[in-house]
């Protein structure tokens, strides 16, 4: 993770790639606000930097990045062994997705992760009764039961998509760095 985002120690401009800054970047980054923000405080600089390129994204109309930005700097929390930061970062995260309707299933299956991750219950719940509704494949209905199941039993721990579509929950299959 280290390596997907750049940062100019000048301007504090975070991109993968610093060369293909738009002119609306360019703008925003100037700003007094997004200045402020590039001092913190943060779990960590990388963490800080995977928070600015939300910022950006969101502020660029970009809301699927900016969740997706978010969810990294959880990771890396997670990495840091930092669980209440990390739920914090997951709720950011979740924010970016507030209201926005044109999520496909996919999307919406991660941002119940991350509900579920960020032991916010209340929403996951209300997210996974509205995917029932939706007339998942077999696989996507799989991981929504493997969701559910996880949901009733409050457990916010990290599974990978073959875990969810065995339903195997051994404590050997059971992530130990949460992500």
């Amino acid at each position: 993770m280290e390596s997907w985002l750049q940062e100019c120690l000048h301007c504090g401009y975070v991109a993968a790639d610093l060369g293909q800054a738009g002119e609306s970047d360019r703008r925003l980054v100037k700003t007094d606000r997004y200045q402020v923000l590039r001092h913190g405080p943060y779990v960590s600089r990388l963490s800080g930097r995977f928070l600015l390129r939300a910022v950006l994204d969101s502020l660029g109309g970009h809301r699927e990045r900016a969740f997706a930005n978010a969810i990294c700097a959880a990771w890396d929390a997670d990495d840091r062994d930092l669980r209440e930061a990390a739920r914090s970062l997951r709720r950011r995260a979740a924010s970016y997705l507030k209201g926005h309707d044109e999520n496909s299933v996919e999307l919406k299956l991660r941002l119940l992760d991350v509900h579920r991750r960020a032991s916010d219950w209340k929403s996951a719940d209300l997210m996974a009764r509205h995917l029932a509704g939706q007339g998942l494949d077999t696989q996507m209905s799989a991981i929504l039961a493997f969701q559910v199941r996880r949901i009733h039993a409050k457990d916010e721990a990290a599974y990978t998509v073959a875990h969810a579509l065995s339903g195997d929950l051994g404590a050997e299959h059971r992530l130990r760095i949460l992500r």
